[in-house]
């Protein structure tokens, strides 16, 4: 009975200093650098994070909510994208990189790892039509 009231306790204590404390740190864009598109997601690596996957012009770039156990961000270069899938009924993004993976938990992730797909592939002065193609598509 101790255990769980000091479990309680604990995890009180971290909302409050979550709600209370400040905001989790955010990247700055890059200059040229423009937010192609931006969805709820959760990061599944090590301690999970909860926030929205932005695809930008030159990177993936997650930012948690300031109530998410993993609050740091995380920024992927598209350069350094080798693959990108989904798993688990679609919804798990898997982004596999020069140093390793990381999984993401977003909502129309096979339309969202086409996009990135595309996106990798084009040179980076044509992402923006790459993004536009992909909006009109009927599966977008």
């Amino acid at each position: 009975m101790a255990l769980v009231a000091v479990a309680l306790l604990a995890l009180f204590g971290w909302a409050i200093r979550a709600l209370l404390g400040p905001e989790p740190e955010r990247l700055p864009l890059r200059e040229g650098e423009e937010i192609l598109l931006t969805r709820w997601a959760n990061h599944s690596k090590r301690l999970g994070g909860s926030g929205t996957l932005s695809v930008t012009t030159q990177r993936l770039l997650f930012h948690a909510k300031k109530l998410s156990f993993r609050r740091e961000p995380v920024a992927i270069e598209l350069a350094s994208v080798r693959d990108v899938r989904t798993a688990h009924w679609r919804t798990h993004l898997l982004v596999v990189t020069d140093a390793g993976h990381d999984v993401f938990v977003v909502d129309g992730g096979a339309d969202l790892a086409a996009l990135i797909g595309r996106l990798v592939a084009a040179p980076e002065n044509q992402r923006q039509a790459v993004h536009a193609a992909w909006r009109e598509a009927p599966s977008a």
